[in-house]
């Protein structure tokens, strides 16, 4: 997906009043000019979303608010049993889970994409007043305070689907 607006992501552009997306995979790279750009959703718009158990695993790029899972959110979305493990670019909020947060609620994800080259946010670009639970991110993806960083060791375990992450049922996927 190529697109030059705002609302743009791999499974769906925005959601609205209650909206749940489950179980779903994206695989193709989702590139946007401007902001609110995520690998599975762009955009909640009114009320409350849900996103859980799925999985990015194309790069996602964009101007501001991009993030591997979901790209903004000011309404309280729920974030769950998801990963990325795509690349994540952008200028300005940008996370490998979430690039903007307010009043999310983030629990048993993790992050395994590089965000703007190891020099971003690993996890959320920006969290105003969210809560993180059994969140992680993989060591030289970037930093965050939000999340654990796991080890290269415990990536590379991930990575061929060894090990469960800690509190989770991610990892044999």
């Amino acid at each position: 997906i190529n697109a030059k607006g705002t609302n743009i992501g791999g499974i769906a552009g925005y959601t609205y009043q209650n909206a749940s997306i489950k179980n779903c995979t994206n695989m193709g790279t989702i590139t946007g000019e401007a902001k609110q750009v995520g690998g599975i959703l762009g955009n909640t718009i009114d009320a409350k979303a849900t996103v859980e158990g799925c999985i990015n695993k194309g790069a996602v790029s964009g101007a501001s608010a991009v993030g591997g899972i979901v790209g903004n959110d000011g309404y309280g979305i729920t974030i769950k049993n998801s990963y990325n493990t795509a690349a994540v670019n952008g200028t300005d909020n940008v996370g490998g889970v979430i690039g903007q947060s307010k009043k999310s609620g983030i629990a048993s994800c993790y992050n395994a994409g590089s965000v703007n080259k190891g020099k971003g946010n690993a996890f959320a670009g920006s969290a105003e007043s969210s809560s993180f639970e059994k969140c992680y991110y993989l060591k030289g993806t970037g930093y965050d305070r939000n999340a654990q960083e796991l080890s290269s060791r415990t990536r590379n375990r991930i990575q061929v689907g060894l090990q469960k992450l800690p509190g989770t049922d991610m990892g044999n996927r």
